[in-house]
């Protein structure tokens, strides 16, 4: 219901930056409604192999034609210090750097992606009240669609990663659709093309998921205990796992 999926909020936090509560490596229970989403496609993001460089937010921008935040207008978010200060009625896509004081490494340098990160059992779609956003059943993609949007808000209040904004205080939803043509065509998204360091990857989920445990452990075996994979099953899973350097949670 809608109270259970606004709890959630709480429950995940910040998860692109590298902050949510609960951080799995292995597969666990989905919501029989949906399907085994170990069938469809995902998307890898490895913190440890991100440089920040950027590449594919810029393609991201380019593709939806869009330009990036104005970084002079954008207030700064917390301790973060990348060039685009957050997201906002333009861009779907930011790359996240901030500083974290994680044991036993001290103060280091933490790098997050923040987007969409279609979640299986998507609150946001729960809390909509005019249909406006969907789950793909093809895909698994969560779509919007801008004629359905009343600006009501609700689903930037349910997301647990914190990614959903509008055009303006009136405006449309404006989200991450995975590039669901190119998807749908059997193509990787434009930003996982763009990388130049692997740090961003495109295959069948439960290959993306055992790749993202091997990352996982030869981190940890390079020292990196906190290591972690996060989106393997909460909110039923999300179609963007993330391989955590210093982990998910509070720092520590």
């Amino acid at each position: 219901d809608d109270r259970r999926a606004l709890d959630d909020v709480g429950a995940v936090g910040d998860l692109a930056g590298g902050r949510g509560a609960g951080c799995q490596g292995v597969p666990c229970r989905y919501r029989e409604d949906l399907g085994d989403i170990m069938a469809q496609k995902a998307m890898l993001f490895d913190s440890s192999r991100c440089t920040g460089c950027q590449a594919c937010a810029a393609a991201c921008g380019a593709a939806r034609r869009a330009s990036l935040p104005d970084a002079e207008t954008t207030a700064p978010q917390g301790d973060s210090y990348q060039r685009v200060a957050d997201l906002d009625g333009n861009a779907v896509l930011a790359i996240t750097f901030s500083e974290r004081t994680v044991d036993p490494h001290g103060l280091v340098w933490d790098i997050g992606r923040k987007s969409c990160v279609h979640c299986a059992s998507a609150p946001c779609v729960e809390v909509c009240p005019t249909e406006a956003l969907v789950r793909d059943e093809e895909t698994g993609l969560v779509l919007a669609n801008d004629g359905r949007c009343v600006s009501c808000h609700m689903c930037a209040l349910a997301c647990p990663a914190d990614v959903l904004r509008h055009g303006s205080e009136k405006g449309s939803i404006v989200k991450c659709d995975g590039c669901v043509d190119r998807v749908r065509a059997d193509a990787p998204p434009t930003c996982v093309q763009a990388c130049p360091l692997d740090a961003l990857a495109w295959g069948e989920r439960e290959e993306i998921v055992l790749k993202a445990n091997e990352r996982v452990t030869q981190l940890q075996e390079r020292g990196f205990e906190r290591a972690c994979v996060l989106g393997v099953d909460e909110q039923g899973g999300h179609g963007v796992i993330q391989v955590l350097k210093y982990g998910a949670g509070d720092d520590a």
